[in-house]
């Protein structure tokens, strides 16, 4: 399917009067108390809206008015305001987003879905976070589930799952219109939002971002900015009683600028060699839902969605068409069961042309389906007190072939305010095109240097494998949650999280290929071992003025794997340097009237000494340094529909790196940055 037929479906749709429905929007969230809070509804876990405080799951709600005080210009910033969630900045548009460990550009075991839709990507795993945008005002809240999710949502919802869940078009009618400039990020987003006769609404939103280029660590500007234009629309339309309808479509387009560090075995200026390059993206996504009540504890829905993009870069051109169609049911059976079952298909369909000095991708083109099937039911063994969750996936896929990932849940409420839970979890991640598929050139080591001993250069190439099998998980969790006295929450997880088929590499004997060495890396699965950490949360709000939220995770790895035969370096030594192994995050708001906010954001994160490493000669050179950070924010209402702010971010320092591109990679340093923001409701 085309970009250009996909737009012309989308510009039909928008003319037809349907719409939506997950949960509906409240304006005044920032008004209620923290036992209001906790029985927010939380719809991610259990594919059904359930209270947080009942959720037997590391469950966290990243809120609209939490994304609005914090400052944040983009969805993996907003992030950071998760336990347990290490987001990194790359570049202006570029993030490592992951949980609970592996991160990295492409970290591949985080499922991120956008009202239900997965954005996750076949070809190198992971999220294209710069494709995937949206107006911030719009969003309803952000669901972070820590854990595995592979029950309910399928292959790739390793150690985690993210739900971003849009407003209800009824919470925004009228118009809006938001600037934000800065010395970083420039932004205006215009959204009108109307009626659709009497059952239903809409709105329609315009969005362009322009971000300035960071300077590399070693202080020259890289061409790294980027210009992003979005349009979207979602309209929402009940039937007669029982019928919920929603339809959305976004559209993208983005130039970015693209530092690639390259292999360049003439060695003529340098044998790693710096371009720079303008690369452009499109991407165009519909979903249509339908939800129908059948009783009060029992209803259906169907979800069809189409995305494609289209990728432009130095070392390759990808474009990819995916559909998803999703069935789900709902109801109770003997009072004390609630079942849930459902069905999936995805399809998915790419064609690549490529740069054969960077990368190669055989067969060019590919499609790659899945199919399941899933039931889980929820067990009320004591009323009020004892629950249990008990269920299973059945799926089948092009690379992964037949595999279940089983569930148990265990939720005990010994009064209103704690809850302890544990389970036992089950959970793969797929082989992406790369890992089956494609051979990619990451580095050279010139002559007399490092691993190379003669007066050739050594050319690094890792290949993929056709007999890369799944990576397997089976998590251990166990949370405690409790509200001590009025205003204070307190949030604890642990887990232990026991990794097989782990993707390593296993290298080849050198061999001369005309004028230079190749050491090829073979993709395999030898790697296992284990991830096990904690995470605590602290809410604690001892007025309606003062706020303060307190997150802070620990982790630690004890995993084996190969050594490559010229640096002695093991995936497992990478995977350990990929994430911090600390992480403490400390926000504080003061609202003193209804006219003014202050906020603070402090962040401390630890280092992660091997960023960027794959298939170099001396990965330790790309580590990143710990670091801290204080972002802070003046907002000042005049009027009720008028908003002024100011943030300033990265104040500690003039700069600092915070992760480094996993191959090809231009380290960069994320800057200070002053913005200030003018906010219109009308």
């Amino acid at each position: 399917m085309s970009i250009s037929c996909t737009h012309t479906l989308i510009a039909l749709l928008i003319c037809s009067p349907v719409s939506s429905v997950w949960a509906k929007s409240d304006d005044s969230l920032y008004e209620l108390d923290l036992e209001q809070l906790m029985a927010l509804e939380v719809t991610t876990v259990a594919r059904k809206p359930q209270s947080l405080s009942r959720t037997p799951a590391a469950a966290f709600v990243i809120s609209r008015e939490d994304i609005r005080r914090s400052g944040a210009v983009s969805i993996p910033e907003a992030l950071r305001l998760a336990p347990g969630v290490e987001a990194a900045q790359i570049s202006p548009s570029k993030w490592s987003v992951t949980i609970r460990g592996f991160g990295g550009r492409f970290a591949n075991k985080l499922l991120v879905l956008v009202d239900g839709r997965s954005i996750y990507t076949e070809t190198f795993g992971g999220v294209y976070w710069e494709m995937h945008d949206l107006p911030l005002e719009d969003i309803e809240r952000i669901e972070v589930i820590r854990g595995p999710g592979a029950t309910l949502w399928g292959s790739n919802a390793v150690n985690g799952v993210i739900n971003i869940i849009t407003r209800h078009t009824s919470d925004t009618q009228g118009g809006l219109l938001q600037t934000r400039q800065g010395d970083q990020h420039q932004e205006t987003v215009m959204r009108w939002g109307g009626g659709l006769g009497e059952r239903g609404d809409y709105r329609v939103y315009l969005k362009s971002i322009r971000q300035d280029d960071f300077s590399g660590t070693s202080g020259m500007t890289v061409d790294s900015g980027q210009a992003r234009q979005l349009l979207g629309l979602r309209a929402d339309w009940y039937g007669a009683d029982r019928d919920h309808f929603t339809l959305r479509s976004d559209l993208m387009r983005m130039t970015q600028g693209r530092p690639y560090m390259v292999p360049n075995l003439s060695g003529v200026p340098a044998y790693n060699k710096r371009i720079d390059i303008d690369g452009d993206n499109s991407s165009a996504s519909l979903l249509g839902r339908w939800e129908r009540s059948l009783a009060v504890d029992s209803e259906l829905s169907l979800q069809l969605s189409l995305d494609e993009y289209e990728r432009r870069e130095l070392t390759h051109t990808e474009q990819r068409d995916t559909l998803e169609l999703d069935f789900q049911h709902r109801f109770s059976l003997a009072r004390r069961h609630n079942i849930l079952w459902g069905l999936t298909y995805r399809r998915s369909w790419d064609e690549f042309s490529f740069n054969p000095n960077y990368l190669i991708v055989q067969p060019v083109s590919q499609t790659l389906a899945t199919r399941s099937i899933f039931v889980q039911d929820e067990i009320e063994l004591l009323p009020d007190r004892l629950n249990m969750v008990l269920g299973t996936k059945l799926e089948h896929g092009t690379y992964s072939g037949l595999k279940w990932q089983p569930n148990l849940r265990l939720l005990w409420m010994p009064d209103s305010r704690q809850s302890l839970w544990a389970s036992v979890s089950r959970a793969i991640r797929s082989p992406t095109r790369v890992d089956r598929d494609g051979v990619y050139m990451t580095g050279v080591t010139e002559p007399f240097t490092g691993a190379n001993t003669t007066p050739l250069p050594l050319l690094w190439q890792s290949d993929g494998n056709s007999a890369f099998k799944n990576e397997l998980l089976t998590a251990y969790e166990l949370g405690y949650r409790v509200q001590p006295r009025r205003g204070l929450s307190v949030d604890l997880a642990l887990y232990h999280n026991d990794y097989n088929n782990l993707r390593d590499g296993l290298q080849s004997p050198v061999y001369l290929d005309g004028t230079n060495w190749v050491a090829n890396t073979l993709i395999t699965n030898t790697g296992h071992g284990a991830v096990y950490g904690a995470e605590l949360a602290l809410d604690w709000r001892p007025t309606p003025q003062w706020q303060l939220q307190a997150n802070y995770n620990i982790q630690r790895f004890d995993l084996d794997s190969s050594p490559l035969a010229l640096t002695g370096t093991t995936m497992a030594d990478i995977y350990r340097g990929y994430s911090p192994s600390h992480q403490f995050s400390l926000r504080l708001g003061w609202s003193p009237n209804k006219e003014l906010d202050l906020d603070a954001w402090f962040r401390l994160v630890d280092e992660a000494e091997y960023a960027g490493t794959i298939g170099t000669d001396d990965p330790s050179i790309y580590g990143v340094d710990g670091y801290r950070a204080l972002d802070l924010r003046a907002a000042w209402r005049p009027y009720p529909r008028l908003e002024l702010a100011v943030v300033g971010k990265n104040l500690l320092s003039s700069a600092h790196e915070e992760y480094v591109e996993d191959i090809w990679a231009v380290p960069m340093a994320v800057p200070r940055s002053v913005m200030a923001t003018l906010r219109l409701d009308f």
